[in-house]
């Protein structure tokens, strides 16, 4: 069963060890963050049970790395922020939690003879057909933090949850109906042209009249129900507030320098090119050749170079990198950015020089170095600005923390929110009201926003929740009931939805205009007398290709692959806009390869409803592991 499940996903094991691990050998970014050690304090309990913020951070760091070392230059740290990972990456632990939690109510076991078997048969771990071996694993899973005890307890965990996803959602079945049906979906191709009308381009000359805007409103009243609000004073313990107030000294700035040498130097690097040749890694590899083979393809390719050919030439013809397109060229890498192997050979290089073939865990190289870069330090007066804001985000982040702390052990001793704020230096604020799951301001988190529909007027939370960078405290001033409001409490809204559904009927009359017109020539003409561009799709296409240049167009193709060929559409809505569509040629599931698909279609469908499914389940035990937050430890983690 646990060979079954690895193998069955191959490609969670692949991202989870490859690249979190191994792209770390590779492309690893060592951890210069001093704010980065914390006290063995939880960020959350899953039915009492605590997610401790070391091990958070490790997770979210990993995590972390990941991202900038696979997309640098195209993200970073406060982009990171935006996207939300750290509560992705809660998320993820209090799922593994429940599921960890359930699999023990229930009794599952794992034993060592199968978590063993799971690792050293798992085609991911093997070279040639052979485990990789205990030691290399180490090693690898040591330049993580981790030991082989760490990676055998998350594999433990992982076949556990399994078991329970199997118990979960053994009963799951799809019908032969179900698997036709998504055949002809994945299957149908059309060829279509077609003009897309936005709303927005009529509203901005949209002014209503007050009129307009008055009967709009009387006419859709329940639409425009104020829900129950509430209205919150809160104490924000916000790090960029704090920033001001914990401007590093000198002598601090050139104690990092010295400190963190590692930090401002650049190492050695040499600017090259590679040819590989890949060898095949375990024997359900899809891509790659065996070892004698490759060796014989990359000697061939060395023997073209010592003849004369130029690498780039042989490189785009013979590489099975995905740096052949560009000659090879690997651009300028460090020592440690390669596979140890690979390091030993192009250093060793003078510019200009070509090496013989040279064997990696990735196949067989030839390298040739362009040119060398010596290491190089930067000063501190150029390092200072850099310096100055990096200790002034962590002082900031570690005063934010003690007052967060300080703040949450205060009102655990029954003291106000205006006692806490005159002693911390801090100001109370009041909200707007808000509704449920829409917050203001800094109060979005959802977790916030349903604690405090759960308050008593007046009642003070004793938790702080997530609040932008820090940490908000909340106390319930007043309850908002439902009410049919007055025009002038909704009157912007009442405008803005008037306004929307004139551009949308003016749209309309535009797309029927376009149609009729249409009819009489063709949509090329027409769309060039109304000032539109028609769009053809590439050929024959299906879901998911033909109206890519439609905010979510795939509601737009449901309606184009019901029509039938030659037929110009009636206007079709879309969330952003109207479309005239003709379908131009329409081909039909070919149902003799259904028999070929059938099985592979219901696998994932199947997989599909047990996800759901599960995903469902998992939600229900929430009510029996309640899940708590430390808001003051996780806005400490960096």
């Amino acid at each position: 069963m646990a060979l079954a499940f690895l193998r069955r996903h191959r490609r969670w094991f692949f991202v989870f060890l490859w690249v979190v691990i191994l792209a770390f050998v590779i492309l690893y970014i060592p951890n210069l963050d001093p704010a980065t050690r914390l006290a063995d304090a939880a960020v959350a309990t899953v039915g009492g049970r605590p997610i401790q913020a070391n091990e958070f951070q490790k997770q979210y760091l990993r995590q972390r790395r990941q991202f900038l070392a696979m997309n640098q230059g195209q993200i970073d740290e406060s982009m990171l922020e935006r996207m939300g990972l750290r509560e992705q990456v809660l998320s993820t632990m209090v799922r593994a939690e429940l599921e960890a939690l359930e699999a023990d109510r229930l009794g599952f076991q794992v034993d060592d003879q199968a978590v063993i078997k799971a690792i050293t048969e798992d085609p991911q771990l093997q070279t040639a057909g052979r485990f990789v071996g205990s030691a290399t694993l180490a090693r690898l899973l040591q330049q993580q933090g981790m030991t082989v005890a760490d990676f055998e307890n998350e594999v433990r965990k992982q076949l556990k949850a399994q078991r329970l996803r199997e118990v979960v959602t053994d009963g799951v079945r799809v019908s032969d109906a179900e698997v036709s049906t998504e055949f002809r979906r994945r299957s149908e191709l059309i060829h279509a042209e077609y003009v897309h009308i936005p709303t927005s381009q009529f509203e901005a000359a949209i002014q209503p009249t007050d009129d307009e805007i008055k009967a709009r409103f009387e006419a859709n009243k329940e639409r425009f129900r104020l829900p129950e609000r509430r209205v919150l004073s809160y104490l924000l313990v916000d790090p960029i507030e704090l920033r001001a107030k914990v401007l590093p000294t000198g002598s601090e700035i050139e104690n990092y320098y010295r400190a963190n040498p590692a930090e401002f130097a650049t190492p050695p690097q040499v600017c090259g090119r590679h040819i590989l040749v890949k060898v095949k890694q375990g024997a359900a590899a899809t891509e790659g050749h065996e070892d004698v083979e490759a060796k014989t393809l990359a000697e061939a390719a060395l023997a073209r170079l010592k003849a004369g050919e130029a690498f780039e030439k042989v490189a785009k013809e013979k590489s099975e990198d995905s740096s052949a397109a560009n000659g090879g060229s690997l651009g300028c890498f460090a020592r440690e950015q390669m596979v140890p192997e690979f390091s030993a050979v192009a250093f060793g290089l003078q510019p200009g020089a070509i090496s013989d073939v040279v064997k990696t865990s990735f196949g067989y190289h030839i390298i040739k170095v362009d040119t060398t870069l010596p290491g190089t330090t930067q000063p501190l007066e150029q390092a200072r600005k850099r310096i100055e804001a990096q200790l002034q985000d962590s002082k900031s982040r570690e005063l934010a923390s003690q007052k967060a702390e300080a703040v949450a052990a205060a009102l655990k001793g029954n003291q106000s929110l205006e006692q806490i704020a005159s002693a911390q230096g801090l100001t109370v604020k009041k909200s707007e009201p808000l509704q449920l799951g829409k917050g203001s301001g800094p109060l979005t988190s959802p977790v916030l926003l349903s604690s405090a529909f759960e308050l008593k007027a007046k009642e003070t939370s004793k938790d702080g929740f997530p609040a932008g960078a820090g940490a908000a405290f909340i106390r319930l001033e007043e309850i908002l009931p439902s009410k049919l409001p007055e025009l002038s409490e909704v009157r912007d809204d009442v405008k803005k939805d008037l306004i929307k559904f004139q551009a949308r009927e003016k749209a309309r009359e535009a797309a029927k205009a376009l149609a009729a017109d249409a009819e009489r020539s063709d949509l090329t003409k027409a769309a060039t007398r109304a000032k539109l561009t028609r769009v053809v799709t590439k050929g024959l296409v299906g879901r998911g290709q033909a109206f890519t240049e439609v905010p979510q167009g795939s509601i737009l193709e449901d309606q184009a692959f019901e029509l039938g060929e030659k037929k110009l559409s009636p206007p079709l809505d879309t969330p952003s806009g109207v479309a005239i569509v003709r379908v131009l040629e329409k081909k039909s599931s070919d149902e003799t390869a259904l028999a070929q698909q059938r099985d592979s279609i219901r696998e994932s469908l199947v997989a599909a409803k047990k996800d759901r499914l599960f995903s469902s389940y998992l939600q229900t035990l929430t009510d029996r592991y309640p899940i708590t937050r430390n808001a003051e430890a996780f806005a400490s983690v960096r």
